[in-house]
């Protein structure tokens, strides 16, 4: 595949211990700020979404292998 760029292996088979959580693949704590800033902001407006998310904050932690809060 072209349109991808060369990364380096990560993981059991590449001698590191393991391969890092989905909190540190997308980029850690600015990344996840910025990606649930946007979807709090436009959840509101998606028909289907919108009933799901009505009562929830935008301070819900989520859970994907990253630093406790």
């Amino acid at each position: 595949m072209r349109h991808y760029s060369p990364t380096d292996l990560v993981g059991v088979d590449a001698g590191t211990p393991q391969p890092p959580t989905p909190y540190g693949w997308a980029g850690g704590a600015a990344a996840f700020e910025r990606i649930f800033s946007r979807f709090y902001e436009n959840v509101v407006e998606d028909e289907l979404l919108a009933p799901l998310f009505a009562g929830m904050s935008g301070d819900h932690p989520p859970t994907l292998g990253g630093p406790p809060r």
